[in-house]
């Protein structure tokens, strides 16, 4: 059964040397890039598992033709909409992209790319939670950060002035919505794909990746970095 809700899956645009960058020591950008694109697919994928009703791949600025085609290609295979971050930091992209969303609906969810462990049954919970007595759904990573956010309305001050890439992350979010007396419910602490470590523990565990030989995966050439 469907769940009401957006579902917005928040990813960067594939450019080498761009992406999964403290991977590429190991990895190497074409390979990273590689990677990359793969969780970007495998979460729409599990996306979509979740039946949340509205899925929306919601991507960084693009530079080039080949990295707009895979990505327009890649939310139709999954019945996505398409939509580009707005905003200075991940804080503002993460609170416009809400507050689009939750013009139109009664909850909002974002997740993002690089936590292979998060299924689409635990996306699906955290929306029903929402639904039925949560203001804010939070799902943390090991490494302090989150995974997952979930909202019924939209709060800036949750995104605003926050050292993104931290490890108090999550507990800052936390201690926010305590101070504007809102009610949270926490996912399952998961592991996400960050470090050079991260990629070899996922590997000992059995993690399958094709990185290299797929044709369905377009090879982008490398780009200068966004100033911005």
């Amino acid at each position: 059964m469907s769940v009401p809700g957006s579902l917005i899956v928040f990813a960067k645009a594939p450019r080498p040397g761009c992406v999964l960058t403290r991977l590429q020591p190991v990895l190497g950008a074409s390979r990273a890039v590689r990677l990359h694109c793969l969780l970007v697919e495998d979460t729409l994928r599990r996306a979509r598992a979740s039946g949340i009703s509205r899925l929306v791949l919601c991507h960084g600025d693009v530079a080039g033709k080949a990295e707009t085609r895979w990505l327009h290609g890649c939310a139709r295979r999954y019945g996505a909409g398409v939509r580009v971050q707005r905003g200075c930091d991940l804080g503002e992209r993460m609170h416009n992209a809400l507050a689009e969303a939750l013009r139109t609906s009664g909850a909002a969810l974002i997740v993002g790319c690089d936590c292979p462990e998060l299924t689409g049954v635990e996306i699906r919970r955290a929306m029903l939670r929402l639904h039925r007595d949560s203001e804010v759904v939070l799902g943390p990573a090991e490494d302090g950060g989150y995974y997952l956010v979930g909202l019924r309305r939209p709060e800036r001050r949750l995104f605003g002035h926050m050292r993104w890439g931290g490890p108090g992350v999550s507990r800052e979010t936390l201690r926010r919505c305590r101070g504007l007396g809102l009610s949270v419910s926490l996912g399952p602490r998961l592991r996400d794909l960050d470090r050079a470590e991260d990629w070899i523990r996922l590997c000992g565990e059995g993690l399958r990746l094709p990185l290299a030989g797929t044709a369905a995966l377009p090879r982008f050439s490398a780009r200068r970095r966004n100033p911005r």
